[in-house]
């Protein structure tokens, strides 16, 4: 006999309590097991080499490249998780961060979705749909892929040259729809949070010390500005009070 569907509203308490209680635990469980299965498949190749076809270098090449590596992105690492989390939700950074394209293609799809629907990522409403409109830009683009890989040089042939210049300004594009989807969604806080944005830009470009660590010097101080926020009277306020605490132990 086939398990009862709950079609109850998403903001419904009894589907809030499913949710918090069997949905994000099963969606934590899953998410952890594709990453540990993704994380064994990426030294498959390695493997290959070392092991079969006998590519072997001395230990001192291996401590050299993977310190680079690790110097070089230990931030990334870190930082972009947790500030990609707070728009994707649990499900939509597992299948994010395993198909790739994060910033380019699954968080503006995210935003899209969210700001559409009236939907916050905090609310079951807002996860789930983001999790579907993810789901989809993972399918999306594996056909995508598919196609350029058979055909993308008879394709890019019959392109014109302007549109082929035009590729590389598609990221700027991307960015600069969200950038308006906020401002039209909120316009008061929207130029509220451009006041710091500009503010960091001109320090972070123009100050030779902090211009040297300009990436960090600008995801930390959008943080402690969020906190502060977050902290103060207003930021309590506008805070949303849907939101579903879980326990993913």
């Amino acid at each position: 006999m086939s398990e009862k569907v709950n079609t109850a509203p998403l903001d419904d308490a009894a589907v809030v309590k499913e949710y918090a209680e069997h949905y994000m635990p099963t969606v934590h469980r899953i998410g952890r097991l594709t990453t540990l299965l993704s994380f064994v498949l990426a030294f498959v190749p390695v493997f290959y080499l070392l092991v079969i076809r006998g590519f072997m270098a001395q230990m001192s090449v291996y401590v050299d490249v993977i310190i680079a590596v690790v110097a070089y992105n230990i931030g990334a690492w870190i930082i972009n998780p947790t500030a990609h989390f707070t728009v994707l939700g649990a499900a939509s950074t597992y299948m994010s961060y395993l198909a790739g394209n994060v910033a380019n293609m699954r968080i503006p799809v995210a935003m899209s979705v969210q700001y559409s629907t009236k939907s916050d990522i905090n609310t079951p409403k807002g996860q789930i749909i983001t999790t579907i409109g993810v789901a989809t830009t993972v399918v999306v683009n594996l056909i995508i892929v598919f196609i350029c890989v058979i055909a993308g040089s008879a394709i890019l042939d019959i392109l014109p040259q302007a549109v082929i210049t035009s590729f590389k300004y598609i990221t700027a594009t991307l960015f600069g729809s969200m950038l308006m989807m906020k401002i039209v969604s909120d316009p008061k806080h929207s130029f509220q949070y451009m006041i710091p944005a500009v503010c960091v830009f001109i320090v972070s470009r123009f100050i030779p010390f902090v211009k040297t660590y300009g990436t960090g010097f600008s995801i930390l101080v959008p943080i402690i500005f969020a906190y502060l926020l977050f902290r103060s009277t207003e930021g309590r306020n506008s805070a949303p009070d849907n939101q579903t605490p879980v326990d993913i132990d």
